[in-house]
């Protein structure tokens, strides 16, 4: 996606009037990328409004544990390893049971 924020004869294009719009996108593009929001499935009843509601909090979530200059992808390959590694773990001590 290419956006200009300044058309060619000088006058404010995105900057301008568009500010909060370029925002959106950024959100849209985090929660499209990182969670596959618009693969989802979910179409009908409450659905759609509460998969919103849990991918916001996914995704806030991830920004609070992930490291300050980690991206977002690689937050979430470590926090998938981790959670693995403790599941394992419990595997193995109810075994020993």
């Amino acid at each position: 996606m290419r956006v200009h924020l300044f058309a060619a004869d000088g006058r404010a294009g995105l900057a301008g009037r568009g500010a909060p719009a370029l925002g959106v996108e950024v959100a849209h593009n985090r929660l499209d990328v990182s969670l596959g929001e618009d693969a989802c499935r979910v179409r009908t009843g409450w659905g759609p409004a509460n998969f919103a509601i849990l991918r916001r909090f996914a995704l806030d979530w991830l920004d609070t544990l992930r490291g300050k200059d980690e991206p977002l992808p690689a937050a979430v390959s470590r926090l998938l390893c981790s959670f693995a590694v403790v599941a394992a773990m419990e595997d193995a001590a109810m075994a020993a049971m």
